[in-house]
């Protein structure tokens, strides 16, 4: 490989972290606005339309670059999914502010 073709590997994998970071840090705030959400249809819905549209703008502009470089990409947005899946698993609890453990 070349310095160039590791720049944009680099890259790549950068940038498929930042679409998972929007995506997936997306789907947690909206998670959690659900319950005061004066309509979470809508709030879902919205939500889910504009991750899905800004993440598949995302890779559609690394695949113009290659194929390999959009692999990457996915490899660089499945790692922060599964980052934020252990982060975030379910019986894990989080600290809330005015809130002491027991």
């Amino acid at each position: 490989m070349s310095g160039a073709s590791i720049a944009g590997g680099a890259a790549a994998l950068a940038g498929g972290a930042l679409l998972g970071l929007l995506f997936f840090g997306g789907l947690y705030l909206t998670v959690r606005r659900i319950p005061r959400a004066k309509n979470p249809a809508a709030l879902t819905a919205g939500s889910f339309l504009g991750r899905t549209l800004l993440s598949g703008a995302g890779f559609l502009l690394i695949a113009l670059a290659g194929g390999f470089y959009l692999v990457v990409s996915l490899v660089g947005f499945i790692a922060v999914q599964v980052a934020f899946a252990a982060a975030k698993r379910p019986g894990r609890e989080e600290e809330r502010p005015g809130e002491e453990r027991a």
